[in-house]
C-alpha cells in the first residue's frame, strides 16, 4: 500500500502540473518562488511552535513536577516572548523592509536554544525556562513574518486563498511534528537496557516502561523476583507500590529518580530533531526574494467610501463585463 500510495502521489502531481491548466492550486501562486518557500517556513513553524508547546509541559511534568498548573506556568517565558516579540518583529519589518536576514537569524536562534534544551536535567529547571523563553524570541519572527511576506508574493486577488493555505500548512506541520516527536520520545523511553534483562514475561509485557527503572530499583535493594510486580504497580494501573514485597522508601525514591533521568535523556533527541529541522529551514530561507520594492503605500482594495474605492470598483465591473 505504501508503494501504491507513493506512485499515486507522483502520478497525481504530474497530472496537476502538465495535464491541467487549473490544478488544485492556482498556477499563478507559483509566479514567485517565495510562495512555496514561505509555505515551507510555515510548515516548520507549525512543527516547532506546536512541538514545543506540547512537549515542554510533558517534559516538565515528567522531570520537575506533577502539577499541571505549574507545567503551564513554566511555559510562560516562551509564550510571553512570542507575544511581546511579535510587535518588535513587525516594527523591524516596517522600518527596514528587510526580512530574509532576520528570518534566518531567528531560525538559527531557535535551533541553538532547542539544542541547548538537551542539557536539561531534573536539577536544571531555571535553565529549561530560560532556554524556552529564548526559543520564543525566534518563534515570534517565524510566526509573524511569513503571512506578511506571503501577501507580497501572490496576486492580490489570491490573498485569501494564500493565507488559508499558509494556515493549513502550519497546522499540518504541527500535526506531523507532534507525531514525529512522539515517536522519537516513545522509542527512546522504551530502549532496551544493555546489561540488565527484564525478569519475567509479565515484566516484558509492560512495553512502555523505561528499563532503567527496574535497574535503579534493583540497585537500591529490590529483590529481582519482585521487579515485574513493582514496575506494574509503580508505573501502571495494577496494584500498589507499598504492597510489593521488599519495597522500601529508598527503592521508590530511586525509581522516581530513574524515571526523571530517563525522560530527560529521551527528550534530548526530541530537541535535537527540532534543532535539525530549524537549521534546514534557515538554509531554505536564504533563497527568499526581497520584497522591499513592493512595500509601498498602494492600497489593493479600499474598504472605506472614497474616490479610490469608486475607481477600483469601476475596474472590477469593467473586468466582469
Amino acid at each position: 500500500m505504501l508503494i501504491f500510495g507513493i506512485c499515486f502521489l507522483v502520478a497525481f502531481s504530474c497530472f496537476e502540473t502538465w495535464g491541467k491548466s487549473d490544478g488544485l492550486l492556482d498556477h499563478r501562486f507559483l509566479e514567485s518562488r517565495n510562495f512555496m518557500l514561505i509555505l515551507s517556513v510555515g510548515f516548520v513553524d507549525g512543527m516547532l511552535l506546536y512541538g514545543v508547546n506540547v512537549f515542554f509541559p510533558v517534559e516538565v511534568e515528567a522531570i520537575f513536577t506533577n502539577n499541571l498548573l505549574l507545567a503551564g506556568v513554566y511555559l510562560l517565558p516562551m509564550n510571553i516572548a512570542v507575544l511581546v516579540g511579535c510587535f518588535f518583529s513587525a516594527r523591524f519589518l516596517h522600518k527596514t523592509r528587510r526580512y530574509r536576514s532576520v528570518l534566518v537569524i531567528a531560525l538559527i536562534i531557535i535551533a541553538l536554544f532547542l539544542g541547548l534544551l538537551a542539557l536539561v536535567t531534573p536539577s536544571r529547571l531555571a535553565m529549561a525556562c530560560a532556554f524556552t523563553g529564548l526559543v520564543g524570541l525566534g518563534v515570534n519572527v517565524a510566526t509573524v513574518l511569513p503571512p506578511t511576506i506571503l501577501s507580497y508574493s501572490v496576486p492580490s486577488h489570491l490573498f485569501g486563498t494564500g493565507g488559508t493555505l499558509l494556515a493549513s500548512t502550519r497546522a499540518l506541520g504541527g500535526t506531523v511534528g507532534i507525531t514525529i516527536f512522539s515517536t522519537i520520545y516513545g522509542n527512546k523511553m522504551k530502549g532496551k537496557p544493555k546489561h540488565v534483562r527484564l525478569f519475567t514475561d509479565s515484566a516484558r509485557s509492560i512495553a512502555d516502561l523505561p528499563p532503567s527503572v527496574a535497574e535503579a530499583a534493583i540497585a537500591a535493594g529490590l529483590p529481582p523476583t519482585s521487579a515485574a510486580h513493582f514496575l506494574a504497580a509503580y508505573l501502571g494501573p495494577v496494584g500498589s507500590v507499598v504492597d510489593v514485597s521488599g519495597v522500601t522508601p529508598k527503592i521508590i525514591e530511586a525509581a522516581t529518580s530513574a524515571v526523571a533521568d530517563t525522560s530527560a535523556r529521551s527528550f534530548r533527541y526530541v530537541w535535537f530533531a527540532n534543532m535539525a529541522i530549524a537549521v534546514a529551514t534557515a538554509a531554505v530561507c536564504v533563497f527568499l526574494r526581497p520584497i522591499a520594492d513592493e512595500m509601498t503605500e498602494h492600497v489593493e482594495s479600499a474598504l472605506e467610501v472614497s474616490d479610490l474605492r469608486t475607481e477600483q470598483m469601476q475596474k472590477v465591473k469593467t473586468i466582469k463585463e
